[in-house]
């Protein structure tokens, strides 16, 4: 069912969206979230909710590692301070 689908362009939004053979639509977002066929075969449904929740996580902190460096040099500072 999902493997026959079409994609089709929005108008209103210019987002590109799957339209699926059942009639459902995804956004290319949703799409993304999707596991394909063979990784539904190998985990349950409660794997794979986890693992969907650990990309999310995963693609909403991706940028946060680059403000960790004045929390090291605080931390170095701290220490020198100390000693």
């Amino acid at each position: 069912m999902d493997k026959i689908c079409k994609a089709q362009i929005n108008n209103t939004r210019t987002t590109l969206k799957r339209v699926h053979a059942d009639g459902t639509t995804w956004t290319r977002r949703e799409t993304f979230m999707k596991l394909d066929l063979k990784e539904r075969d190998l985990f349950n449904e409660d794997e794979i909710k986890q693992m969907k929740l650990r990309k999310q996580i995963e693609k909403n902190t991706a940028g946060l590692e680059g403000r960790c460096w004045q929390q090291a040099l605080r931390q170095n500072r701290a220490d020198r301070i100390e000693t």
